[in-house]
């Protein structure tokens, strides 16, 4: 069979022949698709622990109206460790933007921020899982043609080879 897929480095499609290829090039070539999968997979989690976060903030936002000012509310220090607060002014709101810079932003405005930022994380997410099961597809006919050779492979003076974990019994 003939692949034709995207390589991470590659801005153009490559198209490969498996059947050209020797059984130790084509268990190379399944380990790389193994760890661009692995890394995809990795990426995903991320992207998706991020857009829990934004949907998170953007939950918050909603429930701070007018009528909370100066109520008393618990401030997360870390995932355990609250200290007790009140809110002050809820028409405006310290934003991350990224990498520790923080911007004071109206509600509205806030909203319209995570909004984009939940957005472009499920773009993301949408295209790198698109990729993923490309990449995951490519495996699967990889470890196909794998098996078609070690089936298709002749068996040695000694008959079949065991099958792999399989006890092997001496010779004296």
């Amino acid at each position: 069979p003939t692949l034709r897929f995207h390589q991470m480095s590659a801005p153009e499609p490559r198209q490969i022949d498996l059947n050209t290829l020797s059984i130790e090039q084509l268990n190379s070539f399944k380990q790389q698709i193994q760890g661009e999968c692995e890394r995809f997979q990795e990426s995903l989690s991320e992207l998706r622990v991020a857009h829990n976060r934004f949907l998170e903030a953007k939950k918050s936002l909603d429930s701070l109206n007018p009528e909370n000012e100066g109520k008393k509310i618990l401030i997360p220090l870390t995932s355990s460790l609250y200290v007790p607060g009140h809110i002050g002014d809820t028409r405006t709101v310290l934003v991350d933007v990224g990498t520790n810079y923080y911007v004071r932003k109206t509600v509205p405005k806030a909203q319209e921020f995570l909004q984009r930022k939940v957005q472009y994380l499920r773009d993301n997410i949408s295209s790198i899982e698109a990729i993923f099961e490309q990449k995951q597809g490519v495996l699967e006919t990889v470890m196909q043609v794998i098996q078609e050779r070690a089936r298709a492979r002749p068996a040695g003076p000694a008959g079949p080879a065991p099958a792999a974990g399989a006890p092997v019994a001496a010779r004296a």
